[in-house]
């Protein structure tokens, strides 16, 4: 009933640095060749000494999460003669911190940077204030990365007006090659690294009966080019320079913006994963996490699908090519078949089929001794040229003559084909879930169907 959330793009640039060292263990600090440093045409970043530990001030990591805590400072370093030249000021001020700065673990994970009290008056920094060259400041900062032992970490700041930095932490960065065929699209490339089909999922809800858990890591990296003014503190290039951009891509809304698609119809999305729910990519490195989906168990073929819908860019707004994925090739046997439904419904934008049968039993559970569940299996295509979402349990209902119109069920989410609050159906595709009522046994029923711009009764079929 509406369109995809719209993504997002955060101009910047990349460069290279790399360096030794191996993270191991918790709350501790690491033996290496400090101090390290890094530096731009305005920036020094010198990094002192790190560690991983699992509270910062009485700030405890989250479950499956520890701090990495690095200790270091940050200089004015602005040529003051050639700055005046260009007419620049010597002030820097790096806003959120946040936004800017990020660890990069294993050349996989994204380290978030936080701001945390610590103790004696410590605290981690937000951001960046210096008034002239040769000031400096002094403070952690303090990543939340995934708990676990680690081979390599680095940090890669990213900033268009004083330039990028990328420093080594610990080991060296490997450069990950995807194990399967990875697919682009405008703004950036995406592949599978690993998929496994796990009998208990850390942060995941338990699995529904007739249902089997599928754990996917997903990574990507932003290819979204543009060309712009050089930064403007980098006086190798003459003032005004124009250079190539590569951005970084924020993507609000991840998990949501994925599905699983069972048998090309049953769409399932995440309940659990180390995924951030807004992600963002880099350039160069791919980065990204798990997801966990419930799937039903006798599913032949699996395939990933990311809907970006339209980015917002310096050019105007661009629709992006949704992501596919095979987890599983899909079997000749799989492929569509005709609808066997008997009740066929349409709208401005969708087709449907339903079918209706009557259970004592549903999901484990006994309706009880006077009632019983109905169940309707729906099916959804978008008959218009663009995706668009269904809203199922909004859009159909059972009307009981005495009891006025009834609502589905919470046992429905816990059966093997939920129907999710909303389901985005691409363009000509479909999609199918189950829809549960506790009803009076052998109450007469009729379906309530609420389109696009009409509300309809109909026999239960």
């Amino acid at each position: 009933m509406r369109s995809p959330t719209p993504i997002a793009l955060a101009p910047s640039f990349f460069a290279l640095l790399c360096g030794v060292l191996c993270l191991l263990g918790t709350n501790r600090m690491f033996a290496a060749d400090f101090p390290r440093w890094a530096e731009n045409g305005a920036l020094r970043l010198t990094v002192e000494g790190l560690r991983v530990t699992e509270t910062y001030g009485e700030t405890s990591a989250p479950v499956g999460r520890v701090w990495l805590v690095v200790r270091g400072r940050w200089e004015n370093r602005i040529d003051r003669r050639r700055a005046s030249e260009r007419e620049l000021p010597i002030a820097l001020e790096v806003g959120e911190l946040a936004k800017h700065l990020y660890a990069v673990i294993d050349g996989a994970s994204l380290g978030s940077l936080r701001a945390l009290e610590g103790v004696g008056g410590r605290r981690s920094l937000a951001g960046v204030t210096l008034a002239k060259p040769g000031d400096f400041v002094a403070g952690d900062m303090v990543f939340e990365i995934p708990a676990g032992a680690y081979s390599s970490a680095e940090l890669q700041f990213y900033d268009d007006t004083t330039g990028h930095l990328r420093l080594a932490l610990a080991g060296v960065t490997p450069e990950a090659k995807p194990p399967g065929l990875a697919v682009r699209n405008a703004v950036a490339e995406f592949a599978l690294f690993a998929v496994s089909d796990p009998a208990l999922v850390q942060n995941s809800a338990a699995v529904p009966v007739g249902s089997r858990a599928v754990a996917v890591e997903l990574r990507a990296r932003s290819l979204w080019r543009t060309v712009g003014p050089a930064p403007s503190y980098d006086f190798s290039l003459p003032a005004g320079a124009q250079v190539e951009r590569v951005n970084l891509l924020d993507w609000p809304e991840t998990q949501r913006s994925f599905v699983l698609v069972a048998d090309g119809e049953y769409a399932a999305m995440p309940v659990g994963g180390t995924l951030p729910s807004d992600a963002r990519f880099l350039p160069g490195v791919f980065t990204g996490g798990t997801m966990v989906f419930h799937v039903p168990a006798e599913s032949e073929s699996l395939e990933l699908v990311g809907t970006l819908g339209r980015a917002s860019t310096e050019a105007g707004v661009m629709d992006v090519t949704p992501v596919r994925l095979s987890v599983r090739a899909v079997p000749a046997k799989a492929k569509a078949a005709e609808w066997t439904m008997p009740l066929r419904l349409a709208d401005e934008m969708f087709g449907l089929g339903i079918a209706a049968r009557r259970l004592s039993v549903f999901a484990g559970e006994s309706a009880g001794p006077s009632q019983e569940f109905v169940v309707l299996d729906v099916g959804v295509q978008n008959t218009s040229s663009k995706g668009e979402y269904f809203q199922p349990e909004a859009q159909l209902q059972l009307l009981d003559p005495e009891a006025g119109l009834l609502t589905c069920d919470e046992i429905a989410e816990r059966g093997p084909r939920r129907p999710y609050a909303e389901i985005h159906v691409p363009a000509g595709e479909r999609r199918r879930c189950e829809l549960v009522f506790r009803v009076a046994k052998g109450a007469a029923l009729k379906l309530n169907f609420r389109g696009g711009s009409s509300e309809t009764q109909h026999e239960l079929p």
